[in-house]
């Protein structure tokens, strides 16, 4: 093979094979809200069986679009989450609620509370463990029972 290789009998070989220009991802913008009540237990739903992380354990949200909508009234922003998709990038704002908007209770998969303490068993994508982790940071807890403190 050496002997029919151009870039070998030019010194070139190095430079081969040459990687295709990576394309630009296109970026989408959404909201995760998380909501925790008095008895450590947080606001959760399963996304579709069929699609994109399909059946796992999410934040209720927004959906994710091309354009920034800016933050819902509903909360605190608690920081942003970055997620790169195979065909897309995710900016996912994480806010903390007191109760979930009702924009996001209509036309939504139903929610359901779990314990705080419970949800390393769920079936949580990173992108949403993430989440999670930030918004935890973000709200103060009590030494004693891990709750909110108001």
């Amino acid at each position: 093979v050496r002997t029919c290789c151009v870039a070998a009998r030019e010194g070139q070989q190095t430079r081969y094979p040459v990687r295709a220009p990576k394309r630009d991802s296109p970026v989408r913008y959404g909201e995760a809200y998380y909501v925790e009540d008095a008895e450590a237990r947080v606001l959760v739903r399963s996304r579709p069986a069929k699609g994109l992380l399909g059946g796992m354990t999410e934040l209720p949200g927004t959906a994710w679009t091309p354009e920034e909508a800016g933050q819902q009234k509903a909360g605190r922003l608690a920081g942003r989450v970055k997620h790169v998709f195979t065909h897309f990038t995710l900016m996912l704002d994480v806010i903390v609620c007191d109760a979930l908007p009702d924009t996001i209770t209509q036309h939504e998969q139903p929610c359901r509370w779990i314990a705080k303490a419970a949800l390393s068993g769920e079936a949580l994508p990173t992108l949403m463990r993430n989440a999670i982790d930030v918004a935890q940071k973000a709200v103060p807890q009590s030494s004693e029972t891990g709750a909110w403190v108001s």
